[in-house]
């Protein structure tokens, strides 16, 4: 189903850019769409940024949260994206989740070395092998990051040794 492209001023920014529940940015100004960037900070995690420009002063905005502002209303929380691709900004895409909540559940996942079989009972038994925080994890294995690409979730129907 093709959803009908609904587009909002960017709050403190009136007039001069506005955002759609696409996660599409436009320079009202220019008449022309503004350039997304794919953005992966230290942990790993992957947004989609955009700067905006108001009185010579340049600011660096995540789409996401952009979108999640003007379309689901201002909500404390982080963005979640149901589909998992943190690239897709679309509306229907994203949820607003309490931290503790979005990592607890990634948290008590098995994990599996793909490449020594060795089976950890959950993120956090791995993260404290490998001396890195489970959200570092988390994201390595979401974004398929170089240092987690042997490891992967365990199903609930394969049994857990520990690891």
């Amino acid at each position: 189903m093709i959803q009908t492209e609904i587009w909002k001023e960017i709050k403190g920014y009136e007039g001069m850019y506005s955002i759609s529940n696409q996660g599409r940015v436009k320079n009202l100004n220019k008449s022309k769409m503004m350039k997304l960037t794919r953005s992966v900070n230290i942990q790993g995690c992957v947004r989609m940024k955009v700067n905006l420009s108001k009185s010579g002063v340049l600011k660096t905005f995540t789409i996401s949260t952009l979108v999640a502002n003007h379309f689901l209303g201002k909500q404390h929380g982080m963005v979640q994206f149901k589909d998992g691709d943190p690239t897709n900004c679309r509306a229907d895409n994203i949820m607003i989740v309490r931290a503790t909540n979005r990592f607890r559940s990634a948290h008590s996942k098995a994990v599996k070395n793909n490449e020594t079989g060795e089976v950890h009972e959950s993120i956090t038994s791995l993260s404290k092998r490998l001396g890195v925080t489970p959200e570092a994890i988390t994201m390595g294995l979401r974004d398929s990051l170089p240092k987690y690409r042997n490891y992967s979730y365990v199903s609930s129907e394969q049994s857990i040794s520990r690891g």
